[in-house]
């Protein structure tokens, strides 16, 4: 009797799941339809399909996308020049507002208690140290006695 009934059990087991492959495939064939149909079809009306109605509005959208683009791209260069010509004018305001003297390399070194302004002590004194890494033997990095104030370590 086990076997009876493990032998129907097998058969509907069998049978159902050859029922689901057949409606697959029934569903499958139906879809199938809509796929070879033409994709341009001019209608009488000699409207077009929906497909070139999405194309032209895909074509629209990109081209406002660029325009809006550039507009950015040209609104960040002219901010950047309206600085750059800001600058350029309180550079040149300010050097021709200046009442200062030039200093003078032969003359006495200038000395001052004012801690915002920089300690002449030695006219010798180089302007910045180059500490690059290089290969081979290592440079000092080491700033001359009476040039602290002056020189930096440029890396």
């Amino acid at each position: 009797m086990d076997s009876e009934d493990r032998q129907k059990k097998i058969l509907m087991m069998k049978i159902g799941v050859g029922a689901i492959i057949v409606l697959i495939f029934l569903l499958w064939v139906f879809n199938m339809k809509n796929l070879w149909r033409p994709i341009m079809i001019n209608n009488n009306n000699g409207q077009t399909q929906d497909l070139t109605k999405f194309k032209s509005d895909i074509n629209n959208q990109m081209t406002e996308i660029n325009q809006r683009l550039n507009d950015v791209a040209n609104q960040k260069q002219e901010a950047a020049n309206k600085a750059g010509n800001d600058l350029l004018n309180k550079v040149i305001n300010g050097t021709a507002n200046s009442t200062s003297s030039p200093i003078n390399a032969s003359t006495t070194p200038i000395s001052s208690s004012t801690p915002g302004q920089i300690k002449v002590k030695d006219s010798k004194c180089p302007a910045y140290i180059d500490c690059m890494p290089t290969i081979g033997a290592s440079k000092p990095c080491r700033i001359p006695a009476g040039c602290e104030g002056i020189t930096q370590i440029a890396y």
